[in-house]
Formats: C-alpha cells, structure tokens, sequence
C-alpha cells in the first residue's frame, strides 16, 4: 500500500488515483467503469476479469497465464503483447473514445462469461463426466 501511493504521488497522479481497499461490492464498482485495464504480469485464473465481462465491460489485460484465455482479442476485449505498457494505454484510449465498439465488446464479454463461467453451468458440466465415469466403470 505505502510504495504504491508513494509511487502514485512521485507520479503525480495520487489525486487521479483511488486505493479502495478490501470490498465487497465488486459488481456495483465495475457498473461505474467503463473498461477495466488489467496490467497483471502473472495471472492463474483471472476471476476479475471474468466479473468485468459479466458486467458487460471490455478488458484490456497483458496476454499471461490465463488472460489469454479468457480475453477473446477483439471480441471481448483486447490482448496486449506482455508488458507493452504503451499498447495497453493505446487500446485503452480507443476503448474508451468507442462507446459503440465498448458496448459490443461488453455484451459478447458478458455472453462469453456466462457460458464459460456461469457455476450452474459448470456444476452440470461435471455432474455429467461424473455419469460418463460412473457408466464406464
């Protein structure tokens, strides 16, 4: 906490910058953005980037771990080559001059997060292996 609000101010930017803290009420913040950058260097999973999609919001992110994944390039957001700061700025800027490319980007996200990610739909899908397993055995 200390050396990222140190380096926010070095930056000048500390006034443009919020360090929320642990929250609970992560859908209702990302209903008041409108692209969420994800500039992680590692990710396993990606869990807020699949809560931005269901909230119909595009993604910038870094191609890592599973960002790749879980990012269609175009369709849902945009990949970003590995630590090319630059690029994620550009697209972010694009994002956010685009309403229409954003709200197309956000649906499909929100499509995508819901067939991928949605628990009923995974919980059926392994109720289903576990059949499959049990017949063959």
């Amino acid at each position: 906490g200390k050396q990222l609000r140190r380096q926010a101010a070095d930056l000048g930017i500390a006034d443009r910058v919020i360090f929320a803290g642990r929250r609970t009420d992560i859908p209702d913040l990302l209903r008041l953005v409108d692209v969420l950058v994800h500039p992680s260097e590692t990710e396993s999973f990606g869990r807020t980037i699949a809560e931005a999609m269901a909230c119909e919001k595009p993604v910038v992110g870094f191609r890592v771990g599973a960002v790749g994944e879980l990012i269609s390039d175009g369709q849902t957001g945009i990949l970003i080559e590995p630590f090319d700061t630059e690029a994620m700025a550009e697209a972010t800027v694009r994002l956010l001059k685009d309403e229409n490319l954003r709200r197309l980007m956000g649906e499909a996200g929100r499509e995508r997060a819901l067939r991928l990610y949605d628990l009923k739909t995974n919980i059926a899908a392994m109720v289903d292996v576990i059949e499959q397993v049990a017949e063959g055995a």
